[in-house]
């Protein structure tokens, strides 16, 4: 059984510190302290700290560089660091959300929202996410529109899903955090779960 666990040790030295503690030049300090952290790796020095900490772990772990590592196990650390990313974007979206319609409340009538949709704006290079044109759903079907200008929202909807077409829509859900994209606006409010008859149409 072979088990990869990211470990991201963070490492922190103040350069004119370490430079008259090593006798070298303040310049040289970030090359020599990251020269000796890669020695203490590739040497068994870092396993070692781990095999005392965790004496039931004895003899079963193993550090190494990335550029040390397989190509597979590359691929598995990125695909973590890209997921963990992707989590915290999510999270970033969701807070920013919260946060301005907790603080535009009377532009909701200071009814609580369930769900929000943000479709897209042409842009000289592309279509793009935006919480220009967003609508706001409440638990009763009622919707109204949302600018969400200044949140923050624009930009990472911009980070998230870069360019897509003409009719991608966002849909989220303010009660569990689900985010729901499609390249078709009108699917998502199933994929949301909006009961079909209080869909926003452009009609409305």
């Amino acid at each position: 059984m072979r088990i990869i666990l990211p470990l991201v040790l963070l490492f922190d030295h103040n350069a004119e510190a370490w430079a008259h503690k090593r006798g070298i030049a303040e310049i040289d300090a970030y090359d020599d302290f990251t020269a000796l952290l890669d020695h203490a790796v590739t040497d068994g020095t870092i396993a070692a700290a781990l095999d005392t900490a965790l004496p039931l772990l004895r003899g079963h772990i193993t550090a190494h560089p990335v550029e040390e590592v397989d190509s597979t196990t590359r691929e598995d650390l990125l695909r973590r660091l890209q997921e963990s990313l992707a989590a915290d974007q999510d999270q970033a979206l969701l807070d920013a959300i919260r946060y301005h319609l907790a603080t535009h409340r009377r532009e909701l009538g200071r009814r609580r929202p369930r769900w929000v949709i943000f479709g897209t704006m042409e842009w000289d290079n592309g279509h793009f996410l935006t919480g220009t044109t967003a609508t706001v759903y409440f638990a009763n079907g009622d919707h109204v529109p949302v600018d969400f200008h200044g949140s923050g929202v624009d930009e990472l909807l911009t980070d998230m899903y870069g360019a897509r077409g003409p009719m991608a829509a966002l849909g989220v859900d303010l009660r569990d955090g689900t985010l729901e994209f499609d390249d078709y606006a009108d699917n998502v409010p199933d994929l949301l779960g909006i009961p079909a008859s209080r869909h926003h149409t452009d009609g409305d």
